[in-house]
């Protein structure tokens, strides 16, 4: 009794920790996404190299395949929402 009790609280724990990570994950998405709205690109590529979370990770040869994939995950969600309205 005592080791399932031990068990969902364990469970319980991580469901939390999953559910702060992917907050947190939504939330550096949704910035990077705000920036690679409003700057230019050469403005979203010095971003990425200096100032984002991950710019340690990030080269230069990155940048096209970032801005590529969010480019079509905005045109995405663009679709998706006017087929949903229509």
């Amino acid at each position: 009794m005592l080791y399932m009790l031990n068990k969902k609280i364990k469970i319980g724990k991580k469901q939390k920790i999953d559910e702060i990570g992917n907050e947190r994950e939504r939330k550096d998405k949704t910035e990077t996404i705000q920036k690679f709205k409003i700057m230019s690109n050469e403005q979203f590529g010095v971003w990425l190299l200096n100032e984002c979370k991950w710019k340690h990770k990030i080269t230069k040869d990155d940048i096209a395949s970032i801005r590529f994939s969010i480019d079509t995950y905005i045109e995405f969600i663009k679709t998706n929402q006017s087929s949903s309205l229509s």
